[in-house]
């Protein structure tokens, strides 16, 4: 559901009106399933295949973390993706109806996904990072790791926030952060996230190209 496949949706698709993400009711299709699934609580997102590089389990914990705190009672996590490390994850994350799995879902949906959520959740080191313009592209900030490609995408404190250690605790207190932050989501300009577009990739790699030569 992530990469190249479906970065072209919220990158050179016209702005989606973006809506206040503590109030909104989303209605999503899994298509792996055939059902419908409805978030009426403020969610967090994460968007990635479900493998142990991932380090979904990062999320899962901070996010129970956060469930300790009465001021974060009312929010949930939503995780749409698939791979190895499913039943795993699954099982960390018990029988909590706030974690919700969505295995695959249209682009259409995903869009609606990133414009609700209060932020997408980003616990690995990425070499780029496609899910942070796929979500800034939608107005939806980026909560991430403080190494990797993504840092060069998500500015901190701008775009979301960034956190400098790989623990539940230090993501949990970036999503406690984010969460009573305003962030203006139409901020994010298309003109920002068109750096990383395939239009500009291509212009770039052809003007280097007789460089080389």
């Amino acid at each position: 559901v992530t990469g190249v496949q479906t970065c072209a949706l919220p990158i050179f698709s016209p702005k989606p009106t973006i809506t206040d993400p503590q109030s909104s009711t989303v209605l999503v299709h899994d298509k792996s399933k055939g059902e419908k699934c409805t978030i009426h609580t403020p969610y967090f997102l994460v968007v990635s295949r479900l493998e142990i590089y991932k380090r979904i389990d990062l999320a899962i914990q901070a996010f129970k973390l956060l469930q300790q705190s009465k001021d974060m009672e009312g929010y949930s996590l939503v995780i749409v993706g698939t791979g190895s490390q499913t039943k795993q994850l699954r099982r960390l994350a018990g029988h909590d109806p706030k974690i919700i799995f969505m295995a695959e879902v249209t682009d259409r949906d995903l869009a609606m996904l990133y414009r609700d959520a209060v932020a997408l959740v980003m616990p690995q080191k990425e070499d780029f990072g496609y899910t942070a313009c796929e979500a800034m592209a939608c107005g939806c900030p980026v909560v991430c790791f403080a190494l990797g490609g993504q840092t060069e995408i998500v500015e901190n404190g701008l775009h979301g926030q960034h956190f400098h250690q790989q623990t539940p605790s230090a993501i949990a207190k970036s999503l406690v952060q984010t969460s009573k932050l305003r962030y203006n989501r139409d901020s994010y300009e298309n003109s920002h996230i068109r750096r990383w577009g395939r239009d500009t990739f291509v212009a770039a790699f052809t003007k280097k190209i007789p460089q080389t030569v």
